[in-house]
């Protein structure tokens, strides 16, 4: 009897053991109809769409543009142009003056020569006549035309050189004129290389194009990025074999604008009509986003003008005032420590300086590799004229 219990017992655990080895190798059994997530996942194709998709937005808004600007052909990694602009005709006093002072101090005083007429339009529109410089000193007689001197002028305010005195059958008169300023920037040289072993082109992937030529597109993006980078924040440098070109940030001296807190409506009309003054009366802003949080908060009225029916290739938002327009575009290359700032551009004055164009160059390995090199290369730089045409806005906080 216990013999026969004892077998028993064996029987029931091995039949328990070769339920479980079946049901280690053989199918699933489940009760109640299939749902997606049971049964075997491996038997799911699934869904894979086609094409790469790239997180970031169009990031290189300026080399877009200067690529679609006639570009300047140059022979010399270092190009150069003369910078000239009309004499001034306005300076200002650097001391106070009293009716009786025939000696007047200036700002500037390359701007004035013997036989000038000037006028202080402060207290009464006084005419002067220049009959020597020494430096920044004129020495004048006063009350000409029969104006009255001044009784004071203070040190800041404005003179106005109204031209030589000329008498008739008078001899000629002094000459003056400007010399011409020279400016010069260099091309770069940008290289962005790509590779794959010859055992990854041939397997087979899911997700759209193959690795050759997903590395290709973003090997190109990096290319563009590069440039877009150099072209707005790169220093001009030359040392040996290594050249450097200035980028915007470093070419534009004189329109710079730290508003240091939040901007105005005022800021932003004293801005136009600084940066109005040379060149185009219509520029195009980039505008970085912190900036942008801050111009969208005043309510300019704007009128969208899209990336197909405009010449620059970007959706903009064009905003009219008295001194002239200019073309908003929200700039995503303008961020984390430019996102402060706006460039200010006047496209026709920029372009890209070209001494060696975009070349797609392929089979750059060396002959035993298994595998393929290729890379994007040129040589360019950054072409900006008449640099008063232009501006940078910075320090720009947004009101949270």
């Amino acid at each position: 009897q216990d013999f026969a219990i004892f077998m028993f017992t064996c029987v029931v655990a091995c039949l328990a053991l070769l339920a479980g080895v079946l049901t280690a190798l053989g199918p699933t059994h489940i009760k109640g109809a299939l749902q997606t997530g049971s049964g075997n996942q491996d038997r799911r194709p699934l869904h894979w769409f086609d094409g790469l998709k790239m997180l970031d937005p169009e990031i290189t808004p300026f080399l877009n543009l200067t690529m679609k600007i006639p570009k300047e052909k140059v022979s010399d990694p270092k190009y150069n142009l003369f910078e000239d602009e009309d004499r001034v005709a306005w300076d200002t006093l650097t001391e106070d003056l009293d009716a009786s002072e025939t000696v007047v101090s200036v700002a500037d005083g390359t701007q004035f020569m013997a036989g000038m007429r000037i006028l202080f339009p402060t207290g009464g529109n006084e005419v002067a006549l220049v009959t020597s410089v020494s430096t920044n000193d004129l020495t004048v007689t006063r009350a000409q035309l029969g104006t009255t001197a001044v009784a004071t002028a203070l040190s800041g305010d404005p003179i106005l050189i109204l031209g030589n005195k000329v008498l008739e059958a008078d001899t000629l008169p002094n000459i003056k004129t400007t010399v011409p300023v020279t400016k010069y920037n260099y091309c770069q040289i940008f290289r962005e290389a790509y590779g794959y072993s010859n055992t990854n082109a041939a397997t087979s992937k899911r997700g759209g194009p193959n690795d050759p030529e997903r590395d290709r597109v973003i090997a190109m993006r990096e290319f563009k990025k590069s440039i877009e980078r150099a072209f707005r924040w790169g220093t001009r440098y030359l040392s040996g074999t290594e050249r450097a070109t200035g980028g915007f940030e470093s070419l534009v001296t004189t329109n710079v604008f730290d508003v240091d807190g939040q901007l105005s409506r005022p800021d932003i009309l004293r801005i136009v009509e600084r940066t109005t003054r040379y060149g185009s009366p219509k520029k195009l802003w980039l505008c970085g986003r912190e900036a942008r949080l801050a111009f969208d908060a005043l309510g300019f009225e704007h009128e969208l003008v899209p990336s197909s029916q405009n010449w620059v290739g970007i959706d903009i938002e064009r905003v009219k005032t008295s001194f002239g327009e200019f073309g908003l575009v929200t700039d995503h290359m303008n961020e984390v420590g430019y996102a402060d700032r706006i460039h200010i551009v006047d496209t026709s004055k920029v372009a890209m300086a070209v001494l060696r164009g975009v070349e797609h160059l392929t089979n750059r390995q060396a002959p035993d590799y298994d595998g393929v090199k290729n890379e994007f290369m040129c040589e360019v730089g950054l072409y900006l004229d008449t640099e008063k045409a232009h501006g940078v806005v910075k320090g720009i906080v947004a009101n949270d």
